[in-house]
């Protein structure tokens, strides 16, 4: 054979690439895998976990009950009583790591305004300073100022930092403390005026705590120690700075009945006010959630107690929310009790009070109580996390239909978009780019559907008004 055209001989055949193999061949190879790895790496469970009530337990096929999630060991309250002096905000002092060396570039006489005609690397960041550190900030947007490359840049974040010097003003006000401690005395005052207003007249007896946290904050018998909780009971103080555990604080909540007296856990929130902003809007899908979903919610209970009945709410995806927020309503909702008519289950446990900035910059105080939640997979019939995780919940007063997810969704599931047009949002509770896993993949986007502008006119609609975007039909086949 040869390889020159018009010598008479037949052309030589094509080689496929090393490693090619044909689509059929390519799935052979994947399901053999499958197979090799299935005893170690199991594929996506088809067992049932909890079902939401029992009538739709009755009327689902049997199937073989999935393993039940380890049980959390239950508490050593002997020597956690024991433990309660121990200040474990001492024990985490180690060497500060060396920070990175400072960032250096050339001057030049005439300004670069134009980042790609800046120094290779160059960024605004300052690695070898504290973020928190306002006067060497400000000295060093100064000199790279001068520098001349990007000035406008330091010049926008010099401004920033000037308005930032406000801070110097409270500290000198509060002599001697720390700026999280000054920070947190701000939203504490807000707190205890509004617990003690006319509106709220001191309903969950929380004043007492307020006033006593404050009064040690001052006095320096108290600091901001991040990352630990004190617990605090008719304006006692019960601990030393420890770790915050959900069990530690449920026994104690139980034991000096909160509900009826009081509690306070300072270091839950802060030390300066919440974020609740930045809601996203759009469609839904089967198995595939957007930014209104759904989530399971009940009351905790303790001391081996029957679980009260869940109940599933709607929720919008805020990605700027520290909390998940819904509305007093909501939990009179999960109180009641199905099964004893006329009876409720007891208020969810109070954490204490949040100082919210909401996305209008406003302020608002909220009620922090524990929950527990899930999620339910209409597609699978099961709960996607094998157990109910407490988490804080801020509660607003009266009735309402704008309830906020808060964080607890994307740090249990994996979560991923697709620049489709169609702005669905997947969860999933396995890593779907592990071609192991069997289950709904992330489509690929057309360069149609990445070149289209987006809406501006209209609103998001649900999924089931575009049936072009119905997860059946192979992605690319169609778009708006």
């Amino acid at each position: 054979m040869s390889d020159n055209p018009g010598d008479g001989k037949n052309p030589r055949r094509a080689r496929k690439p090393q490693g090619f193999f044909s689509e059929r061949q390519q799935e052979q190879r994947n399901a053999a895998a499958r197979g090799q790895l299935e005893v170690d790496l199991p594929i996506r469970p088809k067992d049932k976990r909890a079902a939401p009530d029992d009538s739709q337990a009755e009327s689902s096929p049997k199937k073989k009950q999935k393993k039940e999630a380890t049980k959390p060991k239950p508490l050593d309250v002997k020597a956690f009583m024991d433990d309660l002096k121990t200040d474990y905000s001492k024990r985490r002092l180690k060497p500060m790591p060396p920070r990175p060396p400072k960032q250096k570039w050339r001057p030049v006489k005439t300004a670069i305004t134009d980042r790609a005609k800046a120094p290779k690397g160059w960024n605004p960041r300052e690695p070898d300073l504290i973020n928190d550190d306002l006067q060497s900030q400000i000295t060093r947007c100064r000199e790279r100022i001068k520098e001349n490359i990007m000035p406008h840049v330091y010049e926008h974040k010099l401004e920033e930092l000037l308005v930032g010097q406000e801070r110097d003003k409270k500290m000198a006000a509060e002599k001697g403390l720390s700026w999280p401690v000054v920070r947190r005395l701000e939203d504490l005052q807000s707190i205890l005026e509004w617990a003690q207003s006319n509106a709220i007249k001191d309903k969950y007896k929380i004043a007492n705590n307020v006033q006593n946290v404050i009064l040690a904050y001052r006095s320096g018998g108290l600091d901001w120690c991040h990352g630990f909780v004190t617990y605090w009971h008719n304006g006692a103080q019960l601990c030393a700075p420890r770790p915050f555990k959900w069990d530690e604080f449920q026994y104690l909540y139980d034991e000096y009945k909160g509900n009826e007296t009081g509690f306070w856990v300072e270091g839950i929130d802060g030390p300066g006010p919440s974020s609740q902003q930045a809601v996203i809007e759009c469609g839904t899908g089967s198995r595939k959630w957007a930014a209104e979903m759904s989530i399971s919610l009940r009351i905790p209970t303790t001391g081996g107690k029957p679980s009260p009945r869940s109940f599933e709410f709607s929720f919008k995806d805020d990605t700027g929310a520290d909390y998940m927020v819904l509305y007093e309503n909501d939990v009179n909702r999960l109180r009641i009790n199905l099964q004893a008519q006329g009876l409720m289950y007891p208020i969810p446990r109070l954490l204490g009070v949040l100082v919210v900035t909401l996305g209008d910059g406003s302020k608002k105080a909220m009620l922090v109580r524990e929950l527990e939640v899930n999620m339910w997979d209409e597609h699978e019939k099961q709960y996607m996390a094998d157990s109910w995780d407490s988490i804080p919940v801020a509660v607003l007063p009266g009735r309402g239909t704008k309830r906020l997810n808060g964080p607890w969704m994307r740090w249990k599931f994996y979560t991923a978009t697709a620049p489709d047009n169609s702005n669905r949002l997947w969860i999933y509770d396995y890593n779907p780019s592990n071609p192991l896993m069997r289950g709904p993949k992330i489509p690929t986007a057309t360069k149609a559907q990445m070149d289209r502008a987006l809406p501006t006119a209209h609103k998001y609609e649900s999924i089931e008004n575009h049936p072009q975007f119905n997860p059946d039909i192979p992605s690319g086949k169609s778009i708006i």
